[in-house]
Order: structure tokens, then C-alpha cells, then sequence
């Protein structure tokens, strides 16, 4: 995965998507994925050798606005499969981290809690 970039690059921590594929509410689309969300009280993230304050990570949670979803055919992740078409109201909910721009080469992202077998989580080649 490469990025060139000047200014910063803001980084989807942990965050899920939800869609309504039946007649759900936004209140309803939300609170589905807020169990999962509002669990995660042990946050970390390490870039290169330097953690990032858990506070910091704790504080970057955003929602956002409905929007539609368009999922093309025998192409979207979901779960349960959902046919290709656009599904409203959709939402997202999670943590965001931007990343002040980082030198020429490459760089790890690690994060025990979120991938505990895993040490590389976003492997970011300068």
C-alpha cells in the first residue's frame, strides 16, 4: 500500500458501517453497532515506535451524517449478502486518527487490542 502525501493523512482506526437492508431507522442502524463500539474502552496505537495517548484515541470517535449506500453487484462485504442496489439511510461510526505527514520510507501501524496475533496493522511504504 503506498501514499505520497504532503499534508496529513487521517486513518480509519476502528469503525463500522451500518445499512439499512429492511425499513430500519437511523436510531436503529445505530444502535446496532454501539455494543461493539462503545466495548472498546482499551484503545492503543502505535506508529513506528511512538504510541499515540490513549485519551487522544478515545476522544477521535466520530458518527456520521445518514447518506445512501450503493453496493454494486456480487461486490459489497456484507453480512447478511444483500443485493446490489443503493439502501438508505446508511451510517458510520468509529475512531479516526490523523497522522501528521511521516518521512520518505516505510511505517507501521500496530495495535495489540484490535489485532491481537497480528503486529502490522497498516504497513505505510513512503
Amino acid at each position: 500500500m503506498f501514499f505520497y502525501f504532503v499534508k496529513k493523512l487521517l486513518v480509519a482506526y476502528l469503525n463500522l458501517v451500518d445499512i439499512n437492508t429492511t425499513a430500519q431507522p437511523v436510531n436503529g442502524l445505530r444502535s446496532e453497532i454501539a455494543g461493539c463500539l462503545n466495548a472498546a474502552t482499551h484503545l492503543s496505537l502505535q506508529v513506528d515506535d511512538y504510541p499515540l495517548p490513549a485519551r487522544d484515541l478515545l476522544q477521535s470517535r466520530v458518527r456520521s451524517i445518514p447518506f445512501a449506500a450503493v453496493l454494486p453487484a456480487n461486490e459489497a462485504p456484507t453480512g447478511p449478502p444483500a443485493p446490489a442496489g443503493i439502501y438508505s439511510p446508511a451510517i458510520n461510526d468509529g475512531y479516526y486518527v490523523m497522522l501528521e505527514p511521516l518521512s520518505v520510507g516505510a511505517h507501521t501501524c500496530i495495535s495489540p487490542e484490535l489485532l491481537p496475533d497480528a503486529i502490522t496493522l497498516l504497513p505505510l511504504s513512503m
